[in-house]
């Protein structure tokens, strides 16, 4: 029993207040709970009700419900009735003007307040139906009048769990802000939106385009069709550029710093591959060019073995970096799978063409000299440092 109804009934005792005064200050709040769910929950016709509980061979049978269907009876007849509510079958409540009475079906028998106003067990127990039979709008807004004191400290307990957790999610969103823009940054230092990587010129086509005449001679000299294969592997590394933009605006969306970490390390990954098939590329047409059979060979069969030449990896990895672009709710399902499977393949790609023992000095500065032909603003020692960097940060961040 609550704080609440003890005192009414201490100053009834105490003489303070009658008996009348007494239950209606305790039941006054529950009766007007009641009548707020009148058009939420189910009324039964009042009329058919009070046939059914003057007649002896539908409701005083089936329940034994004894000499309580006088009591019953007769307080319906005594009383201005607002509605009448059966929950589930011969559990429900009767609504008066006056009170509220609860009848509840218990073992053999039937529970019923004893009275209107009557504040004892069964109250209890009929409160307690509710929850079990899932009427728990019902259950939480009588608990609320019969229990305030513990329901208020409740409510306060959890508006200051809500207010603390709001408090540590702005937190959270703020720090997170900050990181994305450190990231955002690295990535796109000019901050026009476009990672800075895939900015520059696509070299290994322009190259390509260059020596055009004296790759379709190679071709013909060795009976080969290394126009359509470099085309392929100029594909494959335009359409690589492509998906880190895509990734790079994965990053932008990510919901924590943790999927935000994630994302980084993928992103640096998938870079470090772009950037060694980037160089092992640029020395695939230098090497034909130059009549380098053994480095171009060497190259071309650790394409030919990551499937280069055939594969529609890249091609898929777009449309499905597309689609979730698309349907951002789809976030934190979709996409962290599709970025495992990422850096899967940038993982096989690394373990394929990390070795670049087969850049010497000299051949480095022969695809220097063809790279400024074009006007390129590739330097071969800068790309193999930026290589070199990343292998350096994973071993180490291995053995950590």
């Amino acid at each position: 029993m609550s704080k609440y109804i003890k005192k009414i009934e201490k100053d009834y005792n105490d003489g303070k207040i009658s008996k009348e005064e007494a239950t209606k200050l305790k039941f006054n709040d529950i009766k007007n709970v009641f009548l707020s769910f009148k058009e939420s929950l189910k009324s039964e016709s009042i009329e058919s009700f009070k046939r059914d509980v003057s007649n002896s061979n539908t409701f005083k049978n089936r329940l034994s419900f004894g000499n309580k269907v006088k009591l019953l009876s007769k307080h319906l007849k005594e009383n201005d009735v607002l509605y009448v509510s059966k929950l589930i079958i011969y559990k429900g409540f009767v609504c008066c003007d006056n009170g509220v009475l609860l009848f509840h079906k218990y073992g053999k028998g039937i529970i019923l307040s004893e009275g209107f106003y009557a504040y004892d067990k069964h109250f209890n127990i009929w409160h307690n139906m509710l929850l079990k039979y899932g009427f728990k709008e019902l259950y939480f807004s009588l608990e609320k009048v019969i229990n305030k004191e513990k329901y208020l400290e409740t409510e306060r307990l959890y508006n200051e769990a809500i207010s603390k957790a709001k408090i540590e999610d702005e937190k959270k969103l703020k720090k997170l802000t900050i990181e994305k823009n450190n990231v955002i940054s690295e990535f796109d230092k000019d901050g026009n939106g476009t990672i800075d990587l895939i900015e520059d010129k696509n070299e290994f086509n322009i190259l390509l385009k260059k020596h055009q005449k004296t790759v379709i001679q190679k071709s013909k000299d060795f009976n080969q069709n290394y126009t359509h294969q470099l085309i392929k592997v100029g594909n494959y590394i335009k359409q690589k550029r492509n998906n880190l933009q895509l990734i790079f605006v994965q990053i932008k969306n990510c919901g924590s710093t943790e999927l935000l970490n994630e994302f980084v390390n993928i992103l640096k990954g998938e870079i470090y591959s772009y950037n060694l098939l980037l160089i092992n590329s640029l020395n695939l047409i230098v090497s034909l060019v130059e009549d380098d059979q053994i480095t171009f060979y060497e190259i071309y069969e650790r394409f030919d073995k990551l499937n280069i030449f055939s594969s529609n990896w890249e091609n898929e990895v777009s449309t499905k970096l597309n689609s979730i672009n698309k349907e951002v709710s789809n976030l934190n399902l979709d996409i962290k799978g599709l970025m495992y499977e990422i850096r899967d393949m940038g993982d096989r790609i690394a373990v394929s063409i990390n070795d670049l023992s087969f850049i010497t000095e000299e051949s480095s500065k022969t695809l220097d000299i063809r790279l400024k032909e074009i006007n390129s603003s590739i330097n071969t020692n800068n790309l193999i440092s930026l290589v070199n960097t990343y292998q350096n940060y994973k071993t180490n961040k291995r053995l950590k």
